[in-house]
């Protein structure tokens, strides 16, 4: 676990990151006018992420979600997903681990 104090959109909020070494994690930035977060499930085996050249299938992945200011959590696809999942990896070391390079080239 990592945390921090600091700005968000001019609002003082804290932030928070868990992680595990299967690629789990989480992150929550809260404040008095708004709380949000993300977070991947860690899984590798849930719905098509990627289509490789060289094969006919769709890789898998595991779920990455959000939770808006508003409480409203929805699943995220796409660009969505990588972006969101990427950054966190990368803050937390995570693209460093081996099951992590079937998903990196």
């Amino acid at each position: 676990e990592v945390w921090g104090t600091g700005e968000h959109l001019g609002l003082g909020v804290r932030w928070k990151m868990y992680w595990r070494p299967d690629g789990a994690f989480r992150e929550e930035i809260n404040g008095a006018q708004m709380s949000f977060s993300w977070g991947h499930d860690g899984c590798t085996q849930a719905e098509g992420w990627k289509m490789h050249s060289d094969v006919k299938s769709i890789e898998q992945k595991g779920a990455v979600w959000e939770v808006d200011h508003n409480g409203f959590a929805q699943g995220l696809e796409l660009d969505d997903w990588e972006v969101t999942a990427l950054g966190s990896w990368i803050k937390a070391s995570l693209w460093l681990a081996p099951h992590a390079l079937d998903y990196l080239h």
